[in-house]
């Protein structure tokens, strides 16, 4: 068992050092905002104007939908992960149990 310890404590302080490790530069968008204009000039520029909105929300949408999918992508991989550590775990742990040792009568 503590050899078991003496093998986890380091790994768990690597695992607690992962996040830094990662790549933590924001994400954005290239999605063009409209300007607003004062007020419009006539119907044709707000019907512009309403096109570009549309376009811009439909952006922000995709990229939203696109960052939310891959985030659900690296839970997943993670839970697996986490997983498969915990069944290796369970593993060592149940080979480095001494045996148990029968009572003589």
């Amino acid at each position: 068992m503590k050899t078991l310890l003496k093998g986890i404590l380091p790994l768990c302080f690597v695992l607690a050092a992962l996040p830094a490790l990662a790549d933590n530069t924001p994400l954005t968008h290239s999605c063009t905002r409209p300007e607003l204009p004062e007020r419009f000039t006539s119907q044709a520029r707000a019907d512009q104007f309403m096109a570009a909105a549309n376009e811009y929300r439909e952006c922000i949408n995709a990229f939203i939908d696109a960052h939310h999918q891959a985030s659900i992508k690296h839970q997943e991989a993670s839970t697996k992960a986490l997983d498969e550590w915990n069944g290796f775990a369970a593993k060592v742990n149940e080979k480095s149990s001494p045996a148990p040792v029968k009572k003589s009568n």
